[in-house]
């Protein structure tokens, strides 16, 4: 007869594996992948026009053209520039006056990284722009990689049980965004894919690098993070590893398991019972 301690310690999954296979699953879904997509699209529109999917799609959005929503459209692409950058330097300044060190130095590379790749990638490839929207190349788009980076951003740097809710509703405003760049002639469809790839390759790349960094901080990267203060003062790497979804399937939240954790079950946070991710 096997006692129920040794029974349940022997079934609970070895909580480095776990933290090793998430930052796997991170690494090939959040950056090998998006970087192939990036180099398969790079590869056929450099130096070309549109064609293929890009010229099927550019037709059938320029067939249901309708000129009195797209000049609402239009001023809405345009305030949208303002208002990127507007989100962008509020999070900065929240987290360093939260003193969250780590989370602000994340979000200024988040940042930094798309100010330097969008200029750089048009001038590697040139691929001539679409519409009147001013010279310069067109391939990626750098309103697209702008937007996803800062909705993973905040998804990345919101607590546990906000993530969910952020990735919710910022993906389909990211994908509705790419469509009107494409509707109004802004980009190719495949401009706007590409922008969206780099965007997780480099957030997804940078989030890894700062976990690892910072994996003796209560939460990513800084000793206030996001742990409550009631919690044990040796603090929990809980939201920078990989928690175990009701099917089975791990979500990664990229970081270590402390060996002096408990094991994650059923897709919820060891050590306060909240729903993870």
């Amino acid at each position: 007869m096997i006692p129920r301690q040794a029974r349940s310690t022997g079934s609970a999954a070895d909580p480095r594996s776990v933290a090793s296979h998430g930052q796997a699953v991170a690494v090939v879904g959040g950056m090998l992948f998006p970087l192939g997509v990036f180099a398969a699209l790079a590869s056929v529109v450099a130096g070309r026009g549109a064609g293929g999917w890009d010229a099927d799609i550019l037709r059938f959005f320029d067939r249901y053209y309708n000129p009195s929503i797209a000049g609402p459209l239009e001023v809405a692409l345009k305030v949208s520039i303002g208002l990127g950058a507007a989100i962008a330097f509020g999070a900065v300044v929240v987290l360093l006056a939260k003193r969250r060190w780590g989370q602000a130095l994340f979000w200024t590379l988040v940042v930094g990284g798309v100010l330097a790749f969008d200029p750089l990638l048009k001038e590697i490839f040139h691929r001539p722009p679409l519409g009147n929207h001013g010279g310069g190349s067109s391939f990626p788009s750098g309103n697209a990689m702008a937007s996803m980076a800062i909705v993973a951003a905040i998804a990345l740097t919101s607590s546990p049980p906000w993530r969910r809710r952020a990735l919710t509703v910022g993906v389909p405003i990211v994908i509705a965004y790419g469509v009107v760049l494409i509707y109004q002639v802004w980009h190719y469809p495949s401009d706007v894919v590409a922008g969206w790839c780099i965007a997780v390759a480099w957030v997804t790349g940078l989030w890894l690098a700062l976990c690892r960094a910072g994996r003796g901080a209560r939460g990513p990267f800084s000793s206030s993070g996001w742990t409550d203060p009631r919690r044990s003062s040796e603090g929990t790497d809980k939201d920078c590893i990989p928690a175990r979804t009701k099917a089975g399937t791990l979500t990664a939240s990229l970081g270590r398991v402390d060996p002096g954790t408990e094991p994650l079950h059923a897709g919820r946070c060891a050590d306060d019972g909240e729903p993870y991710g």
